[in-house]
């Protein structure tokens, strides 16, 4: 069954009395929620009514029947048929322009998958990535994200199949018995390791709006690390980007008729062989990328001995690919806020930001740092009982958001501060300013 979440005031009541009167066949279980609940649902879509938009919220409607009915028809009621049976069609591979979109999408399912396998045990430790072409800015895709989960190991398939079918995720099985990607992995890169390591799971949510597959794969696995260095390469060299775009658009021309996109898939193996060795290189190089072979997933950047932080070494002298001062390619910058208040601060930019917590140090009790992930990009709280509060700025956090007006109005509720109202620049840009709880300068950016 397809479970859905509605959340808002007394204006929700009547949505989900209506939701169940259309749900004729009982295919959906519909709940209700409070405003508050961001990034708690056990649902598969979260619709929110005649209130602000949380980070967490798929559809927002005005009261009344029309909007739901429309999106009974064309999303809620397919999905819940497939998740209850119905066969989902397979089509060829149509490629869409980069949607900014996709980056919202995937950091809500992310939410809802971290929250949906917490009872699994160590899954504080399991990565969770968006990978695949939607993740890639100005790439061109196939409309359906991917995502991806390692775990040191697969949990048992009963009960993992059960807690993902609650937020709208079926095994998959493929179009063809042949269908690459689906029980195993094909080796690929140059590190040696037991044939074993390739096997993984495949699921997918048949959402007729936004379908997602979603990847398990084994922290032993070359594959998981694979995916984030390739994607994070493409992002860093625009000019393979738009090559890898030319050699996918070639394939589905060729492919266009197919029944499926097996083809299309495999097609792009000749194009990986090629770069693999140099975006494993590159993975292997850029010590400040998250989940890198350089630093264990959740093993928070060096912020800085001043901070007490754990450090990895000396990695200038135990990487060659680390240059120092004069010839130089320096790693990844993070920016970290020493607060009297971490978690206030782990609110706010959870809130308004959607933000996830990527490591913790320590795992329990009160947190001393925090390593955060938004979109992609990291930020780091750490606790200072001695910083000042408000005191004056000279260094700014820009984010880029889907809308300024909108984001705005969540920052007051989450205890942040609007400086002023946005304004349109020269540049091509919406710009609004803000504080965040601590009085640290914040811009929030649209471009036009």
């Amino acid at each position: 069954m397809l479970r859905i979440e509605v959340r808002g005031g007394a204006a929700a009541d009547p949505v989900a009395a209506e939701l169940r009167i259309l749900d004729r066949d009982e295919l959906c279980v519909i709940t209700r929620g409070a405003g508050d609940d961001a990034g708690t649902a056990l649902a598969a879509l979260v619709i929110e009514v005649d209130t602000h938009r949380g980070t967490d919220v798929d559809v927002t409607l005005e009261p009344g029947g029309e909007q739901l009915c429309g999106l009974w028809h064309r999303r809620l009621q397919p999905w819940a048929a497939a998740m209850s049976g119905a066969p989902v069609a397979s089509s060829a591979a149509v490629l869409h322009p980069h949607d900014r979109a996709w980056s919202g999408a995937a950091t809500r399912r992310i939410s809802r998958l971290r929250n949906a396998v917490s009872a699994f045990e160590g899954a504080e430790g399991w990565s969770f990535e968006h990978i695949g072409s939607t993740a890639v800015p100005g790439l061109a895709a196939k409309p359906i994200l991917d995502l991806q989960v390692v775990a040191p190991s697969i949990p048992a398939a009963p009960v993992l199949d059960d807690r993902l079918r609650d937020i709208g995720y079926l095994p998959a099985r493929g179009s063809r018995p042949d269908s690459p990607g689906v029980y195993r992995d094909s080796p690929r890169g140059s590190e040696p390791v037991a044939d074993e390591v390739w096997v993984k799971r495949l699921f997918y949510s048949p959402d007729p709006v936004q379908p997602v597959i979603l990847h398990l794969r084994l922290s032993a696995s070359p594959f998981g690390r694979h995916t984030v260095w390739f994607r994070d390469w493409l992002t860093a060299h625009p000019s393979e980007r738009d090559r890898y775009q030319r050699v996918k658009a070639d394939l589905a021309r060729v492919h266009a008729q197919d029944g499926d996109y097996d083809d299309y898939t495999r097609g792009k193996t000749a194009y990986l062989d090629e770069v693999q060795d140099r975006f494993e290189a590159w993975g292997r190089g850029t010590r400040g990328r998250r989940r890198s072979a350089d630093r264990p997933v959740g093993r928070p950047m060096s912020p800085g001995a001043d901070l007490g932080l754990p450090v990895s070494g000396d990695k200038s002298r135990a990487d060659p690919h680390h240059h120092t001062a004069g010839g130089c390619m320096a790693g990844t910058l993070q920016p970290i806020i020493g607060t009297p208040d971490v978690d206030r601060l782990l609110a706010f930019y959870t809130g308004l930001f959607g933000a996830m917590q990527t490591s913790r140090v320590p795992p329990d009790g009160p947190a001393f740092y925090l390593g955060l992930e938004i979109g992609a990009s990291e930020l780091g709280l750490v606790a200072a009982d001695e910083a000042e509060i408000g005191t004056p700025q000279r260094i700014l956090l820009s984010f880029a958001v889907d809308d300024v007006d909108g984001t705005l109005d969540r920052v007051t509720p989450l205890g942040g501060k609007v400086l002023g109202p946005p304004n349109d620049m020269p540049w091509g840009q919406r710009v609004a300013h803000i504080q965040d709880p601590d009085g640290n300068a914040v811009n929030l950016t649209q471009d036009l």
